[in-house]
């Protein structure tokens, strides 16, 4: 099942009138699969998500290792987390934890910046729907470009801005902001891939009551049920068997099987014409049978009894009234039925999710720090830290790498100025691929929109370590 992730998912608006009057002849049937093996399906996409981030972690504290600032002693000193077997990841707490209020704020606000952009939902239209999600967008980046701020990242010992240096070894892997700048995206995408899971199984569970129960259901449904065939059609189909050449069954299996076959005629008999078009958009046959506590089912025997299960059964009619109109608002919003998406489009939709928030949080801390050590006070390069005549203050402590000194509100504000064009940039490649699951996801597919994502995540995510120097 595939599910649109919070990051791309908007609120829409539609009428009770809208909802009731789809037309039967276009909407997809919904596959006949039993809702316990759609969830326990629906499972590979938490492993699965699981196993990539873990994946991710491993790669960047193992191929790109923190390396310490050189010191007079040592020029060029190992990394810190060497590449043996016994090797543990530092994590950033700190990081971690930015990261993740950072899009949970985002995602709280959606909201609101929905309900503006559509005048209090009195304005609700394709271009309004747009306006909401290139702010949205334009919010999310800004927030992810403020958690770096609030960690106060700054790269290690930069040199002079400008010089052959500069230019071909800043940023580097090895500085200690890469994986700072690393958590933070890995904080931001736990959160966001949780919600979008947990988003699929809601999705999953308003088909419950549409969807057939599962095999082992119905044979301990039948263990318990009153609803047996009459001894009359058991012994008519015994003697049927007798006459017959093939072997016969045993006493238990005949009377199993003689079971199902009457369950399963009783189930067509009552299923209602409109159901049998299209069983999604009504209510579940299955559900009035195989569950008899269900308000009805039951029959009052008092005034306070009947009150009781007509209030009962007034609940339960609004319940599935408003499980009709979810269930059709997703379907105009995937263009299919969310059960009919194969499970590892879900699991393509996550791996996506994460690749582009790596992508766009390497990128944006590249430029972001690369701009703020050029606009703070220039320090002394590495070969000044080694002459004769700055060594003992390097070893005094009088002179101390940017990394230890705190940016002026001058330098932020000129560093934000100029990482403004690649913000800009950011902002319209993530809001035209939010645009693409808003608004074009029902007539290019699911299928296809989950692809072109996935092209789009790859090449954020390189040119992302490519900004940091990870892939010369």
């Amino acid at each position: 099942m595939a599910t649109i992730s919070p990051r791309n998912h908007r609120f829409r608006a539609y009428d009770l009138e809208d909802v009731l009057e789809v037309d039967e002849e276009e909407a997809e049937e919904l596959v006949d699969v039993p809702y316990s093996t759609l969830v326990r399906n629906y499972t590979l996409v938490p492993i699965s998500s699981l196993l990539f981030l873990l994946g991710l972690i491993i790669l960047f504290t193992s191929v790109w290792p923190v390396t310490p600032p050189p010191t007079p002693d040592n020029p060029s000193p190992p990394p810190s987390s060497p590449n043996h077997p016994w090797w543990r990841p530092r994590p950033s707490y700190a990081g971690l934890l930015v990261g993740a209020s950072a899009w949970i704020i985002s995602y709280t606000l959606r909201i609101p910046i929905y309900t503006l952009s559509t005048c209090f939902n009195s304005c609700t239209s394709p271009f309004t729907v747009a306006v909401s999600t290139v702010f949205s967008i334009a919010l999310e980046e800004g927030l992810r470009l403020g958690a770096l701020v609030i960690l106060g990242l700054r790269l290690d010992d930069p040199p002079a801005s400008g010089s052959e240096e500069w230019d071909e070894t800043w940023p580097r892997t090895g500085d200690e902001a890469f994986q700072k700048t690393f958590w933070v995206a890995v904080g931001w995408a736990i959160v966001e891939v949780a919600w979008s899971i947990a988003q699929g199984y809601e999705q999953l569970a308003l088909y419950r009551d549409v969807l057939p129960p599962s095999p082992s259901f119905i044979h301990n449904w039948l263990s318990s049920s009153s609803l047996l065939p009459p001894q009359s059609a058991v012994d008519s189909q015994n003697a049927g068997q007798e006459s017959s050449d093939s072997p016969i069954p045993s006493d238990s299996s005949e009377s199993e099987s003689i079971s199902h076959r009457y369950v399963h005629s009783a189930l067509k008999k009552s299923i209602s014409p409109t159901s049998t078009i299209n069983p999604r958009r009504g209510t579940s046959t299955v559900n009035s049978l195989y569950y008899p506590a269900t308000p009805s089912t039951r029959r009052p025997g008092s005034a306070l009894e009947a009150g009781l299960y007509g209030e009962a059964l007034l609940d339960a009619e609004m319940r599935e009234l408003i499980n009709l109109q979810s269930r059709v608002e997703l379907e105009m919003v995937y263009g299919v039925p969310p059960p009919n998406i194969p499970v590892f489009i879900s699991v393509l939709q996550r791996i996506d999710s994460i690749l582009l928030t790596v992508g766009l949080t390497l990128t944006i801390s590249s430029v972001w720090l690369t701009e703020l050590a050029a606009a703070s006070e220039p320090s002394p390069s590495p070969a000044d830290f080694f002459s004769s005549s700055s060594a003992s203050a390097w070893s005094s402590g009088a002179v101390q790498p940017h990394r230890h000194t705190q940016p002026s509100s001058g330098e932020i504000q000129s560093a934000l100025w100029r990482t403004f064009p690649t913000y800009v940039v950011l902002t319209l490649l993530h809001a035209s691929l939010a645009l693409m699951w808003t608004e074009a996801l029902p007539k290019i597919g699911v299928h296809t929109a989950s692809y072109a994502a996935l092209l789009v995540s790859l090449g954020v995510f390189f040119a992302g370590l490519g900004w940091w120097g990870a892939l010369s």
